[in-house]
This record gives C-alpha cells, sequence and structure tokens, in this order.
C-alpha cells in the first residue's frame, strides 16, 4: 500500500478536478480529489446549469451527489466494475474495451 503523503509535502488545501462527465443538456458530474476539514476526499457532485448560460464556468454545484474519504477509492472503483459486468451480463451496457469500459493504467 503506497505510504500516505504528510500534510507538510503538499499544499494545505487542494482541489483536484478529475473529471467531468455529461449527465445531460442541463447537468454534469464532476469528479474532484480534495481536502476537506483536514479530511482527504473525493467527490461525485452534479453541477447544473443555473439558466441559459451553457459554459462550463457558469455552471453551479447542486446538493446531489457524494462526498467520501478517499481511501474508499479502490473499494469504490470495484464496487462500479461490478455494476458495469453485471449491466453488460445483463444487456444493459454493450460489451467494451475486452469486457470493462474501465481503462487499465500502467
Amino acid at each position: 500500500m503506497p505510504e500516505r503523503a504528510r500534510p507538510m509535502d503538499r499544499p494545505p488545501a487542494y482541489d483536484i478536478a478529475c473529471g467531468d462527465i455529461r449527465k445531460n443538456a442541463r447537468e454534469r458530474i464532476r469528479v474532484n480529489v480534495h481536502e476537506f476539514n483536514g479530511t482527504d476526499c473525493v467527490s461525485l457532485r452534479v453541477w447544473f446549469d443555473p439558466g441559459n448560460a451553457h459554459r462550463p464556468e457558469e455552471m453551479r454545484p447542486s446538493a446531489k451527489g457524494l462526498t467520501v474519504a478517499a481511501r474508499l477509492i479502490p473499494e469504490i472503483v470495484a464496487a462500479l466494475i461490478e455494476a458495469e459486468r453485471q449491466a453488460i451480463g445483463a444487456g444493459l451496457l454493450p460489451l467494451t474495451n475486452g469486457g470493462t469500459a474501465f481503462k487499465a493504467e500502467g
């Protein structure tokens, strides 16, 4: 298991954008790694277009979403991979990337 960075090894507060997924015409799901009250977190939050902006810089966060401790990322990814496998098996998703939409990096 990788050693966790000591607080002195990084800025006191951080917010790293990791993904921006189109949910529908007015909403996006944003994935961020950030610090909240001294805890390393990952958030999946729905951002919405408040009117006629249609520009990412004009979007606002909604109350819809999930924030959990960053240490749970491996378990969440494993559960999502299983959800994808089940959805493919049920015919809800096409088979992609040799069986998974998740890309292995290496």
